[in-house]
């Protein structure tokens, strides 16, 4: 459903790289409400929260840095790194099958990987090299995501 939502935003407000984010942040959203939302309901009655409030620290201090900061950001930081490698992905597709992603002259992995698959007589494995760089990028951003939330305990 992300991917049709980039499609029809892309073929309304135009292609780009700069929508394309926008886009593929806006789908994600809702994901990481979500888990926001979970995280601050798990620690709406932790005790240094009532200690807080006890202080008398306003609601606005407590969820914006005991909850917020303290508490959610390898949350939002690991969600942030998935968001990350989404947009590549979403970016490379959209390059690849051309009229959506980036067009040439720019350089784009999608586009590497399109004009040697395009040449009568090309060499095949001159693709190999952006499709591995994408394949690495997005593996080292989903395991760094799963590196912070082990040690954040997420």
């Amino acid at each position: 459903p992300r991917f049709v939502l980039v499609l029809l935003v892309c073929a309304i407000y135009g292609k780009g790289v700069a929508v394309i984010a926008l886009v593929a942040g806006a789908a994600y959203a809702p994901v990481v409400g979500e888990a926001i939302y979970e995280r601050i309901s798990h620690f709406r009655g932790a005790d240094f929260v009532l200690a807080a409030e006890a202080h008398g620290l306003s609601p606005q201090r407590i969820l914006g840095y005991h909850l917020l900061w303290v508490n959610c950001r390898r949350l939002v930081a690991r969600h942030a790194l998935q968001v990350f490698a989404f947009f590549l992905l979403l970016e490379t597709t959209l390059s690849y099958i051309g009229g959506f992603g980036v067009e040439e002259p720019t350089p784009s992995w999608g586009n590497m990987i399109a004009f040697e698959w395009g040449v009568r007589g090309g060499n095949p494995w001159a693709s190999a090299a952006p499709t591995l760089a994408i394949w690495g990028v997005i593996l080292a951003a989903m395991m760094l995501g799963e590196a912070l939330s082990e040690r954040g305990g997420d």
